[in-house]
């Protein structure tokens, strides 16, 4: 497998998880780089050397730091002209390609996993993660060699696919939060309730939502809910608009099922008045 010579920009928490993992599986890495990384004479060097820089900033930064590695670029006299194959990466998975559009080689690289620090991020990094890229060789041959999976997501959808990211992990992670707070308050813990979520995940996976949703709303046992309300209600507003919100969407998936019986029942009660005939 092809080993590449990969600049990163940012040292966050991505750019140290990534500089770490790509060096762990032979690829030589120059950073990461800092603010102000087109003053540096180290990283004006690497450019000769580097066939990838990877951007590993914040979004709205994205665009920023483009400009200025184009200023880099020209400076250190490796415009388009004498490197035409260098590749530009952004690892935002919210954002086209349009903050790179001043070079003509660009791609992005969203890893489907999250990195809360250096250490954990670069060990998931290369643990058969998925990852949300543009069509390129180059990225494809960098996600295999970290033991990754491709998924192609079209510019146009971008931002809906980020969406769901963040309702897959950030919208989980503040639920947990709403779960530590009200199991506090029944001199609990998080631990004592973590095990039935990672029961309940893996229902998922192993037998689908359908098969793993269970509880008061599928079984319509109202008595329960209304009690769950008024018990909620006692610890604050914003914790029954959370609860609500959470039985509402339940509800809409239980009745979208009950529709989809009904149609399915319809089909085949046309199907046996046929056959009669």
């Amino acid at each position: 497998m092809r080993k590449y010579n990969i600049a990163i920009i940012g040292n966050g928490r991505a750019g140290g998880a990534f500089s770490e993992a790509l060096k762990a599986v032979g690829h030589v890495v120059y950073g990461p780089y800092t603010r102000g990384f087109s003053k540096q004479q180290d990283f004006i060097d690497c450019l000769s050397h580097v066939e990838v820089v990877i951007v590993a900033t914040n979004d709205s930064n994205i665009k920023v730091v483009a400009s200025e590695l184009f200023f880099a670029l020209t400076k250190s006299s490796l415009d388009s002209n004498i490197e035409p194959n260098l590749l530009v990466v952004h690892l935002s998975g919210a954002k086209s390609l349009e903050d790179l559009s001043i070079f003509s080689n660009k791609a992005s690289m969203h890893p489907l996993a999250p990195l809360p620090n250096q250490i954990v991020g670069a060990l998931r990094l290369r643990s058969n993660i998925t990852y949300a890229v543009t069509e390129n060789e180059v990225v494809k041959d960098l996600v295999k060699s970290l033991n990754g999976k491709c998924v192609f997501v079209d510019d146009t959808k971008r931002a809906l696919y980020h969406t769901v990211a963040s309702m897959a992990s950030n919208f989980l992670v503040a639920l947990m939060g709403e779960v530590s707070k009200l199991a506090e308050i029944c001199d609990l813990s998080l631990d004592d309730f973590i095990q039935l979520s990672e029961f309940s995940i893996q229902d998922v996976k192993d037998f689908g939502i359908r098969a793993a949703l269970t509880g008061p709303v599928v079984r319509n046992d109202i008595q329960t809910l209304n009690s769950h309300r008024v018990a909620v209600g006692k610890v604050g507003k914003e914790d029954l608009r959370f609860y609500d919100s959470g039985v509402k969407s339940i509800k809409s998936l239980v009745s979208m099922w009950s529709a989809e019986g009904l149609e399915t029942s319809a089909k085949l009660q046309n199907l046996e008045n046929m056959q009669c005939k």
